[in-house]
């Protein structure tokens, strides 16, 4: 549950809060957006469905019987659902690009052509300014010498906005060391998380910190720092639609396969107690973000100010967790 809502609330607050703190709004592209929260919501609803019913039961059900059958059923539209994703890769008005927004001047900006700016170019502070506005100028240059010899060499040249904004980014890394740099990295954090939790039975008898606190909050801030360093980088980028994709994607994984394959695994070991039945606060906090999500996706855009609202009701979440009395069953 905690892999859920950290991801909902504080990764998507994070996103909307940086990339908007020097934008007016920002926007994305509303279509696989709205694809992309109403699977969430059809998740969510799914993997709380025995939950439901085993709170309505007049007798006490273990749910495991639903749990499982539940389960399959979530791993087949796992499926289902990265075929989609396949399918709309093909279709244009999923790769439309989002309107990009300009970053509001800094408020201590040297003005151009004052006795300061020139200070800083000669201390190299502006030197990367400099550079850009020579780089330009030289495109420029060549564009027009290249226009001017295009009847006779029949060759097009490429337009050079007047901003310089390079929009099409060179790789840092080739495919192969790409790949090996993922393996090395998911096996340290597989590493770091076995560690992890294999020392949190000795924090928790110590009685200063509850496990709820760390299954709720810490443990799923700490596996999903990755992700969420990279969904705040490319948000201050203006990339939101890959913000969004790396935010309410691993909330999609974590419903429709992480989630069931658990399941199944308590299934084959013979755990009975590890079903779809979870107890009423984070079931309650879950569907609370779920709505969130869906309403701030709707119009398409986002500003700071959603940001800090996503982030502020994760730390009442986190405070109700860490005060919360022993009433939340493991």
């Amino acid at each position: 549950m905690g892999s859920l809502i950290e991801p909902l609330l504080l990764r998507l607050g994070l996103c909307f809060f940086f990339g908007g703190l020097r934008r007016i709004e920002q926007y994305f592209n509303q279509k696989p957006a709205q694809t992309a929260s109403s699977t969430l919501n059809g998740a969510v609803a799914s993997i709380l469905i025995p939950t439901f019913v085993t709170l309505s039961a007049e007798a006490p059900l273990s749910g495991a019987k639903t749990s499982r059958g539940t389960a399959i059923i979530l791993l087949a539209l796992y499926i289902a659902f990265l075929y989609q994703e396949i399918c709309a890769g093909k279709i244009n008005v999923f790769n439309e690009a989002s309107r990009e927004v300009s970053m509001r001047p800094r408020k201590h900006r040297l003005p151009e052509g004052s006795i300061s700016h020139g200070l800083a170019k000669a201390g190299g502070i502006g030197h990367r300014a400099a550079i850009s506005k020579e780089t330009r100028a030289r495109a420029r240059e060549k564009a027009e010498d290249a226009k001017g010899d295009a009847d006779e060499t029949f060759e097009t040249t490429p337009v050079v906005d007047d901003d310089g904004d390079d929009n099409d980014e060179e790789p840092m890394l080739n495919v192969y060391v790409a790949l090996f740099t993922l393996v090395i990295s998911t096996a340290l954090t597989v590493l770091c998380s076995m560690f992890l939790v294999n020392s949190i039975e000795s924090v928790t008898s110590k009685g200063h910190v509850r496990t709820e606190f760390i299954g709720l909050v810490l443990l799923p801030l700490v596996i999903g720092m990755c992700d969420t360093m990279t969904a705040v980088t490319v948000a201050c980028k203006d990339k939101m639609d890959l913000a969004l994709a790396v935010a309410i994607g691993s909330c999609i994984q974590v419903a429709l396969l992480v989630i069931p394959i658990t399941v199944l695994v308590g299934w084959m070991t013979g755990e009975e107690k590890m079903t779809l039945v979870f107890d009423s606060f984070p079931t309650v906090i879950l569907i609370i973000a779920a709505y969130m999500v869906n309403n701030a996706v709707g119009d398409g855009s986002s500003t700071w100010w959603a940001g800090a609202q996503f982030m502020g009701f994760f730390v009442i979440f986190a405070l109700c967790t860490w005060f919360f009395e022993d009433t939340l069953k493991p």
